[in-house]
């Protein structure tokens, strides 16, 4: 059974929040952040890092919503995603979820990934454009920042897309087949 806690934590004028799943023994672990969709750091985001310390993986599931309003933070992710997709406010949260998941006694720095769905997804690609700590990412139907061009500078990436869904559209000519 993983070792879990909920996780508040400020950084600077940030607050950050999240749920950290930890496998069992000494480790270092391999680290990964798990970056929800719309619904928020729910019950199934919750299940999905524990699946990860059960394979070994010290998981930080963040809260990008934590003591705000939804629909007033979808409204300003948005606004990032297509003003700013490389470098704005959630990402600069993703990115210090990383450095608290990384400081832990546990995990090994070195080895840090994230995993992102939908909404999650998107900043996950966004984020391995400009963060070369990111050993692998594994977006779930997110969409691709622009310009395109900057995915090239990200690691490793394993993208799970259903077959016609318009996010992965323009990157469609750069998928092997």
């Amino acid at each position: 059974m993983p070792a879990e806690e909920i996780v508040d934590l400020s950084v600077g004028t940030e607050k950050i929040s999240g749920y950290l799943a930890y496998p069992e023994g000494e480790g270092p672990f391999p680290g990964v952040v798990v970056i929800h969709e719309i619904f928020g750091l729910n019950d199934n985001i919750k299940d999905i890092a524990r699946r990860f310390a059960d394979e070994g993986y010290a998981a930080f599931a963040i809260d990008l919503f934590a003591g705000r309003n939804r629909t007033i933070c979808m409204f300003r992710f948005m606004g990032q995603i297509m003003a700013n997709p490389l470098n704005n406010g959630s990402i600069r949260n993703l990115k210090q979820a990383l450095t608290y998941l990384g400081q832990q006694p546990k995990v090994d720095a070195e080895h840090l990934g994230a995993i992102g769905f939908c909404m999650g997804g998107s900043f996950a690609i966004a984020w391995a454009c400009s963060d070369t700590r990111l050993k692998a990412i594994a977006p779930f139907y997110g969409m691709n920042p622009r310009p395109l061009e900057a995915v090239a500078r990200s690691c490793p990436v394993v993208g799970s897309y259903p077959g016609e869904d318009f996010t992965a559209k323009p990157a469609r000519n750069w998928m092997p087949r």
